[in-house]
């Protein structure tokens, strides 16, 4: 199946975002500023969802990977990777933006903008999610003020 029909089956709304990985694998991404037991029940409803659409259609799943991204909000001792009801157990891949080292990030995205280099995708979005990684409002708000400072001085707008 081409990637374009795994991403329209598995796609669920405006707040979670599907990918087709180099494996085939199908990885659902979700963003939580709190850590609640219940969202692992939207997840599970996310996955069968997506799963009976497959079937639907009549293709086979592929394997299905719930990828949670956490904000600075959310440690990893407050959060569970495992919902288990018994007959059913949901496995999750959590990600947590308060383990990123912000401060040597910034640094070196500083310094890439001041020396007029190019950024890569993956610090594109270490500038995007950046001010998510900490877990006070104001520390928030200071980081998103640095960003878009520092956004003003990339050259190439495009990016």
């Amino acid at each position: 199946m081409e990637q374009m029909e795994q991403l329209e089956i598995a796609y669920q709304n405006k707040d979670t975002t599907s990918k087709v990985l180099a494996d085939g694998s199908v990885a659902i991404v979700d963003y939580e500023s709190g850590y609640d037991k219940a969202d692992k029940i939207k997840y599970l409803n996310y996955l069968a969802g997506i799963a009976s659409r497959y079937h639907i259609r009549k293709t086979e799943c592929p394997i299905l990977r719930m990828i949670v991204i956490y904000t600075g909000d959310v440690h990893r001792s407050q959060a569970s990777a495992v919902y288990d009801i018994g007959a059913v157990q949901v496995n999750v891949e959590p990600a947590f933006l308060s383990e990123l080292d912000a401060e040597s990030i910034f640094q070196k995205l500083k310094e890439k903008v001041a020396a007029g280099q190019m950024l890569t995708d993956e610090e594109l979005m270490e500038f995007i999610i950046l001010p998510l990684s900490y877990r006070r409002k104001e520390d928030k708000r200071r980081q998103v003020r640095k960003s878009v400072r520092l956004a003003a001085g990339i050259r190439d707008r495009g990016q």
